[in-house]
Formats: C-alpha cells, structure tokens, sequence
C-alpha cells in the first residue's frame, strides 16, 4: 500500500515551461528538492557533455540521483521529493519508477498544464 505522507513528484517539459519555478514552489512547501542538472554541476561532471546539451551515461546519473535522494534509507518516514531534471530517459524512469514502488511513494497521477 502507497504511504500517503510520502510523495515523489517529476517534472517533466520543453525547455523555459516552468520546471524549475514550479520546483522551487515546491521546495519553497518543504519538498526535497532532486534537481540533476545542479548536481552535475556540483561535482563537475562531465561539464563538456552538458555543455553541447548531451546526455550523460544512465548509470552515472542514476548513481548521483539515488545518493542524492535525502532520504533513500528512510523512506518509511514522511518523504516529500521533487525531482527537477530527471529522469531523462525510459531506463532512468524505469529505475525511479522501481526504486520508489519499493519503498511505496508510487502513486501515478498525471496533469496536463
């Protein structure tokens, strides 16, 4: 059963939608904010790659993001978590998709704005 004081949300858009303005609002409601572009940033990953707007590798990303989740070893605690950026690819959604079902954040609701 989904923990309903848990909840995972995911932007996704063209660029200049308002991604990360709606973000913010959220981490402005006391969400933790996932956003890879910044962590990439951080840790200087692969400046070139994003630079010329390409794709870093899955399974690099995927390990950033999930050490980067603030509470991936508590997650039966109230978890409220935007993520900004990510996932970008079918094998990153799919992964996000298992990891969070398996801690029961998964509850699929889709808007349209």
């Amino acid at each position: 059963m989904v923990n309903s004081n848990n909840i995972a949300v995911v932007f996704f858009g063209p660029p200049l939608s308002g991604k990360d303005t709606q973000a913010n609002e959220l981490r402005n409601l006391d969400f933790d904010l996932v956003n890879s572009g910044e962590l990439l940033r951080q840790k200087n990953i692969k400046t070139e790659l994003i630079s010329q707007g390409r794709l870093v590798e899955d399974e690099e990303i995927i390990d950033l993001v999930y050490a980067n989740i603030p509470t991936h070893q508590c997650l039966s605690i109230k978890s409220r978590l935007v993520f900004n950026g990510f996932p970008r690819t079918k094998r990153q959604a799919e992964w996000l998709w298992e990891t969070l079902a398996a801690d029961n954040l998964v509850s699929a609701q889709s808007y349209s704005i």
